[in-house]
């Protein structure tokens, strides 16, 4: 009888400890959910018609959540992540950005859930603290994100989302820039253009073949237009744009190309500028010249993870250069600031970055026409100095 006392209890005290301890007496738990969906903010790109869109950037977020009596595997997040799973559990209303914070509560404990987040850009600046039920005209939808299955095991519980999967539309724009020209000058051609991503997986340039050019020779300048037929189907997110001009200044021609960094919301308008009309005196004692329309920036750029946690990329200090940062780790963006200078470089510092990251890309900007470049590298976080980057792609130097 006393050993099947001894049994009982024995029984009773691991079947307690197996359990959740923390689970309320109502059996619902709080979800607090944290989203990143990479926005960038930087005024120097591309973008799109702040005049008639004032509102550029993420505005309101939705959630699609999904509800599993047993841990999903993952050809089922893949399937949500895909939109070829539909059995939501619940739909959230376009809720405000705000803090990217959001809590869920009265969550059957126990379950498992599955989060797709989907993020919108509402062109109306008057709705974008308002929750909006009924998805408007004016609402974009840009990009998507899934969590991994999370367990509800407590009275509150956490979990994060990227929404970095771009989505990709039917309708587009076209992207209008203002040239800045040489002075005389009576002809302008675009021989190439091109578009490549920085923040995808995919790196492959779309090139168009029909920009169309509008000079104004009285006031030194030319339009570029590039019609929203060459750019259906251009996923929402960052890109570098390079366009080749071919000019005739003074009788002569010459060839000069120009790069900037495109934000492409699609369905929006976008303009900006580019700058060639860059000279400088010559002295009439010596002959100087001096050509500042920049080139591709192929100077050592290194990381190395920092004691706090956070990554630190340099590049050699030069006081002539005003370089401006766009980061990408594992395709979501984030905020360099302005760089400090220590031992003869620039240093970025990038905090609160994930543990577990594999991929960096970095664009370089200088402030000149053409200064721009492209680094990559595979992250280890192991490392204990300065890990040396790749420069990506190819460029030319014009003068």
């Amino acid at each position: 009888m006393k050993f099947i006392l001894y049994c009982l209890l024995l029984f009773l005290t691991l079947f307690s400890c197996s359990m959740p301890q923390n689970i309320p007496a109502d059996g619902t738990t709080v979800l607090t959910l944290y989203v990143d969906d990479g926005s960038t903010k930087s005024s120097s790109m591309i973008r799109p018609d702040t005049t008639t869109y004032p509102n550029q950037s993420v505005s309101h977020y939705r959630f699609l959540m999904y509800s599993f009596a047993t841990e999903p595997d993952r050809t089922i997040i893949e399937a949500i992540a895909n939109g070829s799973n539909s059995n939501t559990a619940f739909t959230s209303s376009l809720l405000p950005k705000n803090d990217g914070v959001f809590k869920f509560s009265g969550m059957p404990s126990g379950d498992w859930w599955i989060v797709k987040a989907e993020a919108y850009i509402i062109t109306d600046q008057s709705s974008s603290t308002d929750s909006i039920t009924t998805i408007p005209d004016n609402a974009y939808l840009v990009s998507t994100g899934t969590s991994d299955a999370v367990h509800l095991v407590s009275s509150s519980v956490e979990t994060n989302v990227s929404i970095n999967t771009p989505v990709s539309s039917e309708s587009a724009g076209s992207i209008v820039i203002t040239v800045n020209l040489p002075t005389g000058c009576t002809a302008l051609t675009v021989s190439s253009c091109t578009i490549k991503p920085i923040n995808s997986a995919d790196e492959t340039a779309s090139m168009i073949n029909n920009a169309q050019t509008n000079l104004d020779s009285d006031s030194n300048t030319a339009t570029v237009t590039i019609q929203d037929t060459n750019l259906r189907n251009l996923e929402f997110g960052s890109y570098t744009l390079e366009l080749t001009f071919n000019l005739t200044v003074g009788g002569n021609s010459i060839t000069r190309t120009g790069s900037e960094v495109l934000y492409w919301i699609p369905g929006l308008p976008a303009n900006g500028s580019i700058d060639l009309a860059y000279s400088e005196p010559a002295d009439t004692d010596d002959l100087d010249i001096i050509d500042n329309s920049g080139s591709e920036i192929t100077s050592q750029m290194d990381y190395w993870f920092n004691e706090n946690g956070g990554l630190n990329i340099r590049i050699g200090y030069d006081a002539n250069k005003n370089y401006e940062l766009y980061v990408y780790i594992d395709n979501t963006s984030y905020q360099a600031g302005s760089p400090t200078s220590s031992d003869g470089y620039y240093v970025w510092t990038i905090s609160d970055i994930p543990e577990e990251v594999a991929m960096l890309k970095v664009i370089i900007k200088d402030q000149t026409p053409y200064g721009i470049g492209s680094y990559e590298a595979e992250l280890n976080n192991s490392t204990n100095d300065w890990t040396s980057m790749t420069v990506s792609g190819e460029g030319e130097e014009t003068t």
